[in-house]
């Protein structure tokens, strides 16, 4: 699914005023690796991910996805 402008536009009202990254992947509704990419294409800094999304990204990488 891609983002819109008006998705764009919530993920940075969302991300300006969330204390966590978990809050951020869990209030836009989006996977965190998503809501990594959106941070990076509009130049938004998050909260440091969790341990829980580190061990979910060597999951997903040690079964060659």
């Amino acid at each position: 699914m891609s983002w819109s402008f008006a998705d764009d536009r919530r993920f940075m009202e969302i991300a300006a005023s969330s204390k966590s990254f978990d809050e951020v992947v869990k209030r836009t509704r989006r996977n965190p690796a998503s809501v990594r990419k959106a941070a990076l294409r509009l130049g938004v800094k998050l909260a440091k991910q969790t341990a829980s999304d580190n061990e979910l990204a060597a999951g997903l990488k040690a079964k060659g996805k």
